[in-house]
Protein backbone atom coordinates (compact mmCIF):
# COMPACT_ATOMS: atom_id res chain seq x y z
CA UNK A 1 0.00 0.00 0.00
CA UNK A 2 1.31 3.45 -0.91
CA UNK A 3 -0.10 6.78 0.18
CA UNK A 4 -1.68 8.80 -2.61
CA UNK A 5 -0.66 12.20 -1.31
CA UNK A 6 -1.57 15.50 -2.86
CA UNK A 7 -3.89 14.29 -5.63
CA UNK A 8 -5.71 17.51 -6.46
CA UNK A 9 -8.76 15.83 -7.98
CA UNK A 10 -9.64 14.61 -4.51
CA UNK A 11 -10.32 18.11 -3.22
CA UNK A 12 -12.94 19.07 -5.79
CA UNK A 13 -16.31 19.55 -4.10
CA UNK A 14 -19.63 18.60 -5.61
CA UNK A 15 -20.97 22.02 -4.69
CA UNK A 16 -18.14 23.67 -6.63
CA UNK A 17 -18.57 21.49 -9.71
CA UNK A 18 -22.32 22.04 -9.94
CA UNK A 19 -22.07 25.72 -9.11
CA UNK A 20 -24.86 25.45 -6.57
CA UNK A 21 -25.31 26.04 -2.88
CA UNK A 22 -26.14 22.56 -1.61
CA UNK A 23 -27.08 22.00 2.00
CA UNK A 24 -28.32 18.82 3.66
CA UNK A 25 -31.87 19.92 4.42
CA UNK A 26 -33.27 17.89 7.35
CA UNK A 27 -30.91 15.03 6.55
CA UNK A 28 -30.61 12.18 9.02
CA UNK A 29 -27.31 10.79 7.79
CA UNK A 30 -27.43 7.00 7.87
CA UNK A 31 -25.52 3.86 6.88
CA UNK A 32 -24.54 3.22 3.26
CA UNK A 33 -22.95 0.42 1.29
CA UNK A 34 -19.53 1.09 -0.25
CA UNK A 35 -20.09 -0.72 -3.53
CA UNK A 36 -17.31 -3.11 -4.42
CA UNK A 37 -15.76 -3.00 -0.96
CA UNK A 38 -18.01 -5.40 1.00
CA UNK A 39 -18.17 -2.66 3.62
CA UNK A 40 -20.63 -0.15 5.05
CA UNK A 41 -20.05 3.32 6.44
CA UNK A 42 -22.26 5.66 8.47
CA UNK A 43 -22.59 9.44 8.50
CA UNK A 44 -24.01 11.50 11.37
CA UNK A 45 -27.28 13.37 11.38
CA UNK A 46 -27.10 16.52 9.31
CA UNK A 47 -25.33 14.95 6.32
CA UNK A 48 -26.95 14.39 2.95
CA UNK A 49 -25.42 11.43 1.10
CA UNK A 50 -25.13 10.83 -2.65
CA UNK A 51 -24.13 7.42 -4.03
CA UNK A 52 -24.01 5.38 -7.22
CA UNK A 53 -27.40 3.92 -6.35
CA UNK A 54 -29.92 5.27 -8.88
CA UNK A 55 -32.71 5.81 -6.32
CA UNK A 56 -30.40 7.59 -3.88
CA UNK A 57 -28.78 9.69 -6.61
CA UNK A 58 -32.17 10.73 -7.99
CA UNK A 59 -33.50 11.57 -4.53
CA UNK A 60 -30.47 13.77 -3.87
CA UNK A 61 -30.72 15.37 -7.33
CA UNK A 62 -34.45 16.09 -6.98
CA UNK A 63 -33.91 17.69 -3.58
CA UNK A 64 -31.46 20.22 -4.99
CA UNK A 65 -32.85 20.69 -8.49
CA UNK A 66 -29.94 19.12 -10.37
CA UNK A 67 -29.64 16.19 -12.79
CA UNK A 68 -28.87 12.70 -11.50
CA UNK A 69 -26.37 12.30 -14.33
CA UNK A 70 -24.42 15.23 -12.81
CA UNK A 71 -24.05 13.18 -9.63
CA UNK A 72 -22.72 10.23 -11.63
CA UNK A 73 -20.40 12.41 -13.67
CA UNK A 74 -18.92 13.80 -10.46
CA UNK A 75 -18.54 10.42 -8.76
CA UNK A 76 -17.19 8.50 -11.75
CA UNK A 77 -14.86 11.18 -13.11
CA UNK A 78 -13.08 11.36 -9.75
CA UNK A 79 -13.23 7.69 -8.79
CA UNK A 80 -15.55 8.23 -5.81
CA UNK A 81 -17.91 5.55 -4.54
CA UNK A 82 -20.05 8.00 -2.54
CA UNK A 83 -20.05 11.40 -0.89
CA UNK A 84 -21.80 13.31 1.89
CA UNK A 85 -22.37 17.05 2.52
CA UNK A 86 -23.26 18.61 5.86
CA UNK A 87 -26.12 21.06 6.50
CA UNK A 88 -23.96 24.16 6.20
CA UNK A 89 -22.22 22.95 3.06
CA UNK A 90 -18.92 23.47 4.90
CA UNK A 91 -17.79 19.84 5.08
CA UNK A 92 -17.90 17.14 2.43
CA UNK A 93 -16.86 13.50 2.62
CA UNK A 94 -15.65 11.37 -0.28
CA UNK A 95 -14.93 7.64 -0.29
CA UNK A 96 -12.94 5.87 -2.98
CA UNK A 97 -11.16 2.56 -3.64
CA UNK A 98 -7.72 2.44 -5.18
CA UNK A 99 -5.14 -0.25 -6.02
CA UNK A 100 -3.68 -3.22 -4.16
CA UNK A 101 -6.44 -5.52 -5.36
CA UNK A 102 -6.12 -9.13 -4.35
CA UNK A 103 -3.89 -8.79 -1.28
CA UNK A 104 -5.20 -11.01 1.52
CA UNK A 105 -2.71 -9.86 4.16
CA UNK A 106 -3.84 -7.77 7.12
CA UNK A 107 -1.08 -5.95 8.99
CA UNK A 108 -0.13 -6.93 12.52
CA UNK A 109 0.34 -4.21 15.15
CA UNK A 110 4.11 -4.23 14.62
CA UNK A 111 3.73 -4.10 10.83
CA UNK A 112 1.26 -1.23 11.08
CA UNK A 113 3.58 0.72 13.40
CA UNK A 114 6.40 0.27 10.90
CA UNK A 115 4.10 1.30 8.05
CA UNK A 116 2.93 4.35 10.00
CA UNK A 117 6.48 5.55 10.70
CA UNK A 118 7.37 5.15 7.02
CA UNK A 119 4.23 7.10 6.10
CA UNK A 120 5.29 9.95 8.40
CA UNK A 121 8.73 10.07 6.79
CA UNK A 122 7.28 9.94 3.29
CA UNK A 123 4.68 12.65 3.86
CA UNK A 124 7.09 14.97 5.64
CA UNK A 125 9.50 14.61 2.73
CA UNK A 126 6.77 15.30 0.16
CA UNK A 127 5.49 18.45 1.84
CA UNK A 128 8.65 19.80 3.47
CA UNK A 129 9.31 22.27 0.66
CA UNK A 130 5.83 22.48 -0.82
CA UNK A 131 4.78 26.09 -1.31
CA UNK A 132 1.02 25.73 -1.69
CA UNK A 133 0.30 22.68 0.47
CA UNK A 134 1.09 22.16 4.14
CA UNK A 135 1.12 18.89 6.10
CA UNK A 136 -1.08 20.02 8.97
CA UNK A 137 -1.17 16.79 10.99
CA UNK A 138 -0.64 13.03 10.78
CA UNK A 139 -1.70 10.34 13.23
CA UNK A 140 -2.62 6.62 13.41
CA UNK A 141 -6.24 5.62 13.99
CA UNK A 142 -7.13 2.01 14.78
CA UNK A 143 -10.67 0.62 15.01
CA UNK A 144 -11.87 -2.90 15.72
CA UNK A 145 -11.76 -3.74 12.01
CA UNK A 146 -9.37 -1.30 10.30
CA UNK A 147 -6.00 0.34 10.79
CA UNK A 148 -5.85 3.84 9.32
CA UNK A 149 -3.11 6.33 8.66
CA UNK A 150 -4.77 9.75 8.83
CA UNK A 151 -3.06 12.83 7.47
CA UNK A 152 -4.36 16.37 7.18
CA UNK A 153 -3.38 18.73 4.37
CA UNK A 154 -3.92 22.48 4.14
CA UNK A 155 -4.21 23.88 0.60
CA UNK A 156 -3.21 27.51 1.10
CA UNK A 157 -4.53 28.97 -2.15
CA UNK A 158 -7.89 27.27 -1.70
CA UNK A 159 -8.17 27.86 2.05
CA UNK A 160 -9.19 24.23 2.33
CA UNK A 161 -8.21 21.50 4.78
CA UNK A 162 -8.49 17.85 3.87
CA UNK A 163 -8.43 14.88 6.24
CA UNK A 164 -7.47 11.67 4.46
CA UNK A 165 -7.68 8.23 6.05
CA UNK A 166 -5.98 5.37 4.19
CA UNK A 167 -6.46 1.70 5.03
CA UNK A 168 -5.56 -1.62 3.47
CA UNK A 169 -8.72 -3.66 4.03
CA UNK A 170 -7.20 -7.00 2.94
CA UNK A 171 -8.13 -6.71 -0.72
CA UNK A 172 -8.07 -3.03 -1.68
CA UNK A 173 -6.95 0.38 -0.50
CA UNK A 174 -9.89 2.33 0.86
CA UNK A 175 -9.62 6.10 1.29
CA UNK A 176 -12.03 8.25 3.31
CA UNK A 177 -11.61 11.99 2.79
CA UNK A 178 -13.15 14.98 4.57
CA UNK A 179 -12.86 18.38 2.89
CA UNK A 180 -13.23 21.53 5.02
CA UNK A 181 -13.16 24.82 3.08
CA UNK A 182 -11.94 27.01 5.92
CA UNK A 183 -9.37 29.64 6.82
CA UNK A 184 -6.47 28.20 8.78
CA UNK A 185 -7.23 30.15 11.96
CA UNK A 186 -10.92 29.17 12.10
CA UNK A 187 -10.06 25.56 11.27
CA UNK A 188 -7.62 25.47 14.19
CA UNK A 189 -10.40 26.57 16.51
CA UNK A 190 -12.65 23.68 15.53
CA UNK A 191 -10.08 21.05 14.59
CA UNK A 192 -10.69 18.94 17.70
CA UNK A 193 -14.41 18.71 16.88
CA UNK A 194 -13.72 17.92 13.21
CA UNK A 195 -11.19 15.26 14.21
CA UNK A 196 -13.66 13.71 16.66
CA UNK A 197 -16.44 13.51 14.07
CA UNK A 198 -14.05 12.09 11.48
CA UNK A 199 -13.05 9.43 13.99
CA UNK A 200 -16.69 8.49 14.55
CA UNK A 201 -17.17 8.03 10.80
CA UNK A 202 -14.04 5.85 10.62
CA UNK A 203 -15.25 3.78 13.57
CA UNK A 204 -18.60 3.27 11.85
CA UNK A 205 -17.05 1.49 8.88
CA UNK A 206 -17.54 -2.27 9.11
CA UNK A 207 -16.68 -5.16 6.84
CA UNK A 208 -19.30 -7.63 5.70
CA UNK A 209 -17.58 -10.95 6.28
CA UNK A 210 -20.28 -12.85 4.39
CA UNK A 211 -21.73 -10.30 1.93
CA UNK A 212 -24.99 -11.12 0.18
CA UNK A 213 -23.80 -11.44 -3.41
CA UNK A 214 -27.38 -11.39 -4.72
CA UNK A 215 -28.05 -7.81 -3.57
CA UNK A 216 -28.13 -5.36 -6.46
CA UNK A 217 -28.65 -1.69 -7.21
CA UNK A 218 -29.46 0.27 -10.34
CA UNK A 219 -26.99 2.83 -11.67
CA UNK A 220 -27.09 5.32 -14.53
CA UNK A 221 -24.41 5.38 -17.24
CA UNK A 222 -24.04 9.17 -17.58
CA UNK A 223 -22.73 9.02 -21.15
CA UNK A 224 -26.02 7.65 -22.52
CA UNK A 225 -28.62 7.61 -19.72
CA UNK A 226 -28.84 3.81 -19.86
CA UNK A 227 -29.66 2.10 -16.57
CA UNK A 228 -27.88 -1.09 -15.50
CA UNK A 229 -28.60 -3.39 -12.55
CA UNK A 230 -25.26 -4.13 -10.86
CA UNK A 231 -24.46 -6.36 -7.86
CA UNK A 232 -23.62 -4.36 -4.72
CA UNK A 233 -20.43 -6.39 -4.39
CA UNK A 234 -19.16 -5.12 -7.75
CA UNK A 235 -17.43 -1.80 -8.28
CA UNK A 236 -18.42 0.46 -11.19
CA UNK A 237 -16.21 3.11 -12.80
CA UNK A 238 -16.13 4.97 -16.11
CA UNK A 239 -13.30 5.53 -18.56
CA UNK A 240 -12.58 6.90 -22.03
CA UNK A 241 -10.92 4.64 -24.60
CA UNK A 242 -9.77 6.19 -27.89
CA UNK A 243 -12.42 8.86 -27.58
CA UNK A 244 -15.22 6.42 -26.73
CA UNK A 245 -17.02 6.46 -23.39
CA UNK A 246 -16.76 3.27 -21.37
CA UNK A 247 -18.07 1.65 -18.21
CA UNK A 248 -16.21 -0.96 -16.16
CA UNK A 249 -17.79 -3.31 -13.62
CA UNK A 250 -15.60 -5.63 -11.59
CA UNK A 251 -15.65 -7.93 -8.58
CA UNK A 252 -12.35 -6.69 -7.20
CA UNK A 253 -11.85 -8.97 -4.21
CA UNK A 254 -12.09 -12.32 -5.98
CA UNK A 255 -8.88 -13.55 -7.61
CA UNK A 256 -7.41 -10.10 -7.80
CA UNK A 257 -10.15 -8.63 -9.96
CA UNK A 258 -10.12 -11.28 -12.69
CA UNK A 259 -13.85 -10.92 -13.26
CA UNK A 260 -14.57 -7.81 -15.27
CA UNK A 261 -17.31 -6.47 -17.50
CA UNK A 262 -16.61 -3.59 -19.86
CA UNK A 263 -19.11 -1.50 -21.80
CA UNK A 264 -17.99 0.81 -24.60
CA UNK A 265 -20.48 2.98 -26.47
CA UNK A 266 -20.36 4.70 -29.83
CA UNK A 267 -22.85 7.25 -31.13
CA UNK A 268 -24.18 6.05 -34.52
CA UNK A 269 -27.19 8.31 -35.05
CA UNK A 270 -25.26 11.55 -35.51
CA UNK A 271 -23.01 9.91 -38.08
CA UNK A 272 -26.04 8.43 -39.86
CA UNK A 273 -27.63 11.88 -40.08
CA UNK A 274 -24.44 13.26 -41.60
CA UNK A 275 -24.74 10.51 -44.22
CA UNK A 276 -28.32 11.49 -45.05
CA UNK A 277 -30.35 9.34 -42.63
CA UNK A 278 -33.53 11.31 -41.79
CA UNK A 279 -35.57 8.86 -39.71
CA UNK A 280 -35.72 8.40 -35.92
CA UNK A 281 -33.24 6.76 -33.55
CA UNK A 282 -35.63 3.83 -33.12
CA UNK A 283 -35.70 3.39 -36.90
CA UNK A 284 -31.91 3.29 -36.98
CA UNK A 285 -32.00 0.55 -34.33
CA UNK A 286 -34.04 -1.55 -36.77
CA UNK A 287 -31.35 -1.13 -39.43
CA UNK A 288 -28.76 -2.60 -37.09
CA UNK A 289 -30.85 -5.66 -36.30
CA UNK A 290 -29.81 -7.17 -39.65
CA UNK A 291 -27.13 -9.86 -39.42
CA UNK A 292 -25.06 -8.50 -42.30
CA UNK A 293 -24.98 -4.98 -40.86
CA UNK A 294 -23.91 -6.14 -37.39
CA UNK A 295 -21.36 -8.57 -38.84
CA UNK A 296 -19.71 -5.60 -40.56
CA UNK A 297 -19.69 -3.67 -37.28
CA UNK A 298 -18.17 -6.64 -35.45
CA UNK A 299 -15.58 -7.28 -38.15
CA UNK A 300 -16.65 -10.88 -38.89
CA UNK A 301 -18.30 -12.74 -41.76
CA UNK A 302 -22.09 -12.91 -41.77
CA UNK A 303 -22.06 -16.70 -41.48
CA UNK A 304 -20.03 -16.38 -38.27
CA UNK A 305 -22.65 -14.30 -36.55
CA UNK A 306 -24.13 -15.63 -33.31
CA UNK A 307 -27.10 -14.24 -31.39
CA UNK A 308 -28.52 -14.61 -27.91
CA UNK A 309 -31.77 -13.36 -26.41
CA UNK A 310 -31.41 -12.05 -22.89
CA UNK A 311 -34.59 -10.65 -21.40
CA UNK A 312 -36.31 -8.60 -24.09
CA UNK A 313 -33.14 -7.98 -26.05
CA UNK A 314 -31.41 -9.68 -28.96
CA UNK A 315 -27.63 -9.45 -28.77
CA UNK A 316 -25.01 -10.31 -31.35
CA UNK A 317 -21.98 -12.03 -29.89
CA UNK A 318 -18.55 -13.54 -30.28
CA UNK A 319 -16.85 -15.94 -27.87
CA UNK A 320 -13.17 -16.83 -27.55
CA UNK A 321 -11.58 -19.35 -25.18
CA UNK A 322 -7.86 -18.92 -24.61
CA UNK A 323 -5.35 -21.73 -24.09
CA UNK A 324 -5.25 -20.99 -20.35
CA UNK A 325 -9.00 -21.51 -20.05
CA UNK A 326 -9.90 -17.82 -19.79
CA UNK A 327 -12.98 -16.74 -21.69
CA UNK A 328 -13.61 -13.54 -23.62
CA UNK A 329 -17.21 -12.79 -24.55
CA UNK A 330 -18.28 -9.79 -26.61
CA UNK A 331 -21.94 -8.83 -27.01
CA UNK A 332 -23.24 -6.06 -29.29
CA UNK A 333 -26.54 -4.21 -29.46
CA UNK A 334 -27.73 -0.90 -30.94
CA UNK A 335 -30.31 0.98 -28.89
CA UNK A 336 -31.42 4.58 -29.29
CA UNK A 337 -28.96 4.99 -32.11
CA UNK A 338 -26.03 4.07 -29.86
CA UNK A 339 -23.82 1.01 -30.26
CA UNK A 340 -23.17 -0.81 -26.97
CA UNK A 341 -20.22 -3.20 -26.96
CA UNK A 342 -20.10 -5.45 -23.87
CA UNK A 343 -17.03 -7.48 -23.00
CA UNK A 344 -16.97 -10.18 -20.33
CA UNK A 345 -13.49 -11.21 -19.22
CA UNK A 346 -13.08 -14.06 -16.72
CA UNK A 347 -10.46 -16.62 -15.79
CA UNK A 348 -13.10 -19.38 -16.03
CA UNK A 349 -16.08 -19.97 -18.27
CA UNK A 350 -18.94 -19.64 -15.81
CA UNK A 351 -17.85 -18.05 -12.50
CA UNK A 352 -19.72 -14.80 -12.95
CA UNK A 353 -21.47 -15.34 -16.25
CA UNK A 354 -24.91 -15.14 -14.54
CA UNK A 355 -23.99 -11.60 -13.46
CA UNK A 356 -23.13 -10.73 -17.06
CA UNK A 357 -26.46 -12.17 -18.27
CA UNK A 358 -28.34 -10.28 -15.55
CA UNK A 359 -26.80 -6.95 -16.49
CA UNK A 360 -27.62 -7.42 -20.17
CA UNK A 361 -31.12 -8.80 -19.65
CA UNK A 362 -32.27 -6.10 -17.22
CA UNK A 363 -30.73 -3.08 -18.96
CA UNK A 364 -32.90 -0.05 -19.71
CA UNK A 365 -31.51 1.72 -22.76
CA UNK A 366 -33.87 4.74 -22.54
CA UNK A 367 -34.99 4.28 -26.16
CA UNK A 368 -36.52 7.37 -27.74
CA UNK A 369 -38.95 7.54 -30.63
Amino acid sequence: MKLKAGRLFLIVLLTTVLGTSIHAMESEGGTYRIYGADARISFPQGYSVYTQNKDEAEEYADRYGIAATDIYDFLFSRGFELGAVNEEGSEEYHVNITGSYGSQHEMTEDEFEEYYQKSVEELEKIYRDAEETELYDIYPFVTEEFKFVVYVLYYKELNLHQLIAVTDSSAYDLNIMLNCPDEKESFQDRYDLVKEEFGQVLKSMVNEETPNLSETHQMIFPATGAVFTVPDAWRTTTFVNEGLNGLQMERIIDNGGDHQIFVIVQELYDSAQEDGFTDTRAALDKVYEADNVMAAIMGIEEEEIQTARLGDYKYFLTKETEDDGSVLLQYFIVKNGILYMFQYDSNTDDDYYPVFEQILSTADYAVEG
